[in-house]
């Protein structure tokens, strides 16, 4: 009796140790190619990989912020701009793509109305919410600032017939509409 109790005993024993080895086998966590090491282990609970946040958002160069009062963790990451394509070539206009709206930078929008309106026999600016076209003048409603750069929204343009064009927002091609 002692004997099967001992074998019983040491075959609860072998497993026991063979699921703690199994359970605590290290995760490696990479995060675009580089290894990340954190303070707490990534681990798999209920057949789910777990890992800590922060570490994983910082590693991408994201902020993350925990608001205990709504028990929220927050990952912001301010994504640079994107280049326009202008009738298939790229530029080096960036633009922005938010709901549903294109955006240029000002500076850029006035280069872009100039292949439209060209000098010397148009003279194209923008002030304010204004769009001045040979002192022709047309309000440019939604206008937003993000960081140093103005953003006119270029539907607001098209709206109003002064820039015909189809837009792909997969490929970031403007293509222009000749009249």
């Amino acid at each position: 009796m002692k004997r099967r109790l001992g074998f019983a005993l040491l075959f609860i024993l072998l497993f026991a140790v063979a699921g703690v080895a199994y359970a605590s086998a290290p995760i490696t966590l990479l995060v675009n190619g580089k290894t990340i090491t954190t303070d707490v282990a990534p681990q798999i609970i209920n057949g789910r990989v777990m890992v800590p946040i922060r570490a994983v958002a910082e590693a991408l160069d994201a902020d993350v912020a925990w608001n205990p009062a709504t028990n929220t963790v927050s990952i912001t990451k301010e994504m640079p701009p994107k280049l326009l394509r202008l009738n298939g070539e790229l530029t080096t206009w960036p633009y922005w793509y938010e709901d549903n709206k294109l955006y240029m930078e000002r500076r850029n929008c006035v280069e872009l109305l100039r292949t439209r309106y060209a000098s010397p026999w148009y003279s194209v600016s923008i002030s304010g919410d204004t769009l001045s076209i040979n002192n022709r003048s047309y309000y440019i409603p939604d206008i937003k600032k993000k960081d140093e750069f103005v953003l006119i929204p270029l539907d607001e343009i098209a709206f109003q017939g002064i820039l015909k064009f189809d837009w792909d927002p997969e490929t970031g091609n403007l293509s222009i509409i000749k009249d």
